[in-house]
């Protein structure tokens, strides 16, 4: 690949023999580059339209969420290379929902012993700066395409299970310092599907899904929250570095 994806590649040996391009993957010689592996990629977040720097910055969000032990799912997806996460240049709905059934698509095809799990589709383009906005999308994807099935279009919602993530997610009827806003939140506009066979027959956890991240992020408090997050999110476009 070319080199935007060299940071993740070598940061560990599992990412670098889960590669497939030749002279990396399997048989191939891990480099010793992984000292400079951080040092890269906060170059590459200096560039926040870059589609591997808006993709590694999700992959760390989703493994600090993982850590704090927001979803059960997570960390055994992400230890297990059972996640993929993908960039997506849509701005529309219609573009969006292509992506999400290239996403399904993915999911449908693996064959890694592991099974491929969960697909992060990052959207850096997709409302940004607009959360309403960005959940009304959400709402028109659940309703209008992904649960329903219409001649043209595909019914994803057999096989995948759809939540949505945003910079500024909100949630209806809590104080805008609630530290339980941050169970949604992500450093990019990020649509995200699980397996369905993967979570099957457990509806029941749900609530108690719902009650342990409540009870985690009450107790870490906004302010340590943010702190955490921070370090997940691309600098402000203002800072960053022109292109040459």
């Amino acid at each position: 690949r070319t080199y935007p994806f060299w940071p993740r590649v070598v940061r560990s040996r599992e990412a670098w023999l889960a590669e497939p391009c030749p002279g990396i993957g399997q048989n191939a010689t891990v480099p010793d580059a992984s000292a400079r592996a951080e040092e890269f990629a906060a170059w590459l977040r200096r560039f926040p339209g870059d589609a591997a720097a808006a993709v590694d910055d999700v992959e760390r969000w989703a493994r600090l969420a993982a850590d704090l032990g927001l979803c059960p799912w997570a960390r055994p997806a992400l230890d297990g290379h059972g996640t993929l996460f993908v960039h997506s240049e849509a701005r529309t709905i219609d573009h969006a929902f292509k992506a999400l059934v290239d996403a399904a698509q993915d999911l449908d095809r693996s064959t890694r012993p592991d099974r491929l799990a969960i697909v992060f589709v990052v959207f850096p383009d997709l409302y940004p700066d607009d959360f309403d906005q960005f959940r009304r999308l959400l709402d028109s994807l659940e309703d209008d395409h992904f649960l329903r099935p219409r001649p043209d279009r595909t019914c994803l919602a057999d096989d995948a299970q759809l939540a949505g993530f945003h910079p500024g997610w909100t949630w209806a009827g809590l104080p805008l310092d609630d530290p339980l806003h941050f169970e949604k939140r992500s450093p990019h506009p990020t649509i995200s599907l699980v397996r369905a066979a993967a979570i099957r027959g457990a509806d029941h956890l749900t609530s108690q899904i719902a009650d342990d991240n409540r009870r985690i992020l009450t107790g870490l408090g906004t302010a340590h929250l943010q702190s955490r997050f921070a370090a997940c999110r691309p600098p402000p476009r203002s800072s960053a570095a022109p292109r040459r």
